[in-house]
């Protein structure tokens, strides 16, 4: 896959050698990249005298995430770059593969993101809801991508956390600040509140821990989200889990996007 976006230190654009190269900013040194198959991919190293400072690192993925939901004309690029890919595909093919309808006399796939159904044109990628609101951002670039992305599913375990993910280890702390840290604090005194959330999501409950559901955040990738409220003087906690054949679907990145929205949508914040 190609890299289509880059940022130096002080975000400006830049070039690169390649994905897995350590680049030069000029007159910065020794750098770091942000690159992706469509979109970005949060891959940052900052090296100094040979040595790897990560808690910069962590610092530096929790603003690249944030650009993932705040910068539009990075989106603009992904989306375009998305909807080239679409073209390609084989709508037979795709729904049965990625279990999506699609509608031949409208020209438009169906896909149901985290309990909306959104319409994706064909050929053009153009993403809305059922209504006809067009979708930009996150939850498009998402659906688009689950449509055509192929990567490699794991081989073992049943639910993995986002660190397991490939590469997630790299900025797992930041999807547990972006997601699950945000999910406890407005949810860990109200247990039952959040219950009721993930049910209205079509949420399935797991037997243990109790305040455990199942989400259908996509077709294909379920996401397990667990609660475990606030007792005494105990802050809550939450944890997003994965299946192992959820990087199969999704780069590491879109699965961060997606457990994000995922908490957008139980607190109470529509996504797009």
């Amino acid at each position: 896959m190609r890299c289509h976006v880059k940022y130096g230190v002080a975000g400006e654009p830049q070039q690169h050698r390649g994905q897995g190269a350590t680049c030069q900013v000029p007159g910065r040194g020794p750098g770091y990249y942000v690159c992706g198959p469509v979109h970005m991919r949060p891959l940052v190293e900052k090296r100094v005298q040979g040595i790897f400072y990560w808690s910069w690192a962590v610092r530096e993925v929790m603003r690249v995430l944030a650009m993932m939901f705040e910068d539009r004309e990075a989106y603009a690029i992904a989306e375009a770059k998305a909807a080239e890919a679409i073209r390609e595909l084989d709508p037979e093919l795709v729904t049965v593969e990625r279990n999506v309808e699609f509608d031949a006399d409208a020209g438009r796939f169906l896909v149901p993101v985290l309990g909306d159904t959104l319409s994706i044109s064909f050929p053009a990628g153009e993403v809305s809801r059922a209504g006809g609101q067009r979708l930009t951002g996150a939850i498009a670039i998402v659906a688009l991508h689950y449509l055509f992305y192929q990567g490699e599913p794991l081989r073992v375990g049943e639910w993995l956390a986002y660190r397991d993910m490939p590469g997630g280890r790299d900025f797992s702390r930041a999807f547990e600040s972006m997601a699950e840290a945000r999910l406890a604090a407005h949810f860990g005194e109200r247990p039952d509140e959040f219950s009721a959330a993930a049910l209205a999501l079509g949420g399935e409950p797991v037997d243990t821990p109790e305040h455990s559901f199942t989400l259908k955040a996509l077709p294909r990738v379920p996401l397990r989200v667990i609660l475990w409220p606030a007792c005494e003087e105990v802050a809550g906690a939450a944890r997003i889990l994965f299946q192992p054949s959820a990087p199969y679907y999704l780069h590491t990145e879109d699965l961060a996007a997606l457990g994000i929205l995922a908490v957008d949508r139980l607190i109470g914040h529509p996504p797009g």
